[in-house]
């Protein structure tokens, strides 16, 4: 699990919201045996309403190659308060394009890094892991 931060924007709730506490799971296996990217990110709305948003991502072989829709494709729910149990404020599907990943791609940090060496080392050692997980679900099925 990493911690995610950054803003959640909602118009219709105020804007940009900062991300209070988020985390994220990549490439968790879930229940039904595939892998999900998973987001939770609570924020406060200009009201000072609370809401959770939470964003899965589910990665699966299933007919067709499809590991870069995927990965791509976050479903999420917005709930009133701190929790799932919460009313379901909204809904949506975001879906990033070549672009928007590359800019994602600069918007990684590293924290509490100690150094050169060891910061470069984690993200090596990070984007091994993405890519062997999604080698293991599109490829060898394992």
């Amino acid at each position: 699990m990493a911690t995610a931060r950054g803003t959640v924007e909602c118009p219709a709730l105020g804007g940009r919201l900062p991300i209070n506490g988020g985390t994220f799971n990549l490439l968790k296996i879930a229940a039904s045996g595939t892998r999900e990217m998973r987001y939770t990110l609570p924020f406060t709305a200009r009201d000072g309403e609370r809401y959770l948003l939470v964003g899965v991502k589910y990665v699966a072989q299933d007919a067709g190659l499809d590991a870069w829709a995927d990965t791509t494709t976050l479903f999420t729910t917005i709930y009133r308060g701190d929790s799932e149990d919460g009313p379901v404020v909204g809904s949506g599907v975001l879906e990033l394009r070549i672009p928007d990943l590359a800019r994602q791609m600069t918007t990684f940090r590293l924290l509490r890094g100690r150094g050169l060496v060891a910061s470069a080392l984690t993200i090596l050692g990070f984007s091994k892991y993405f890519v062997s997980s999604l080698w293991r679900t599109y490829v060898r099925r394992s």
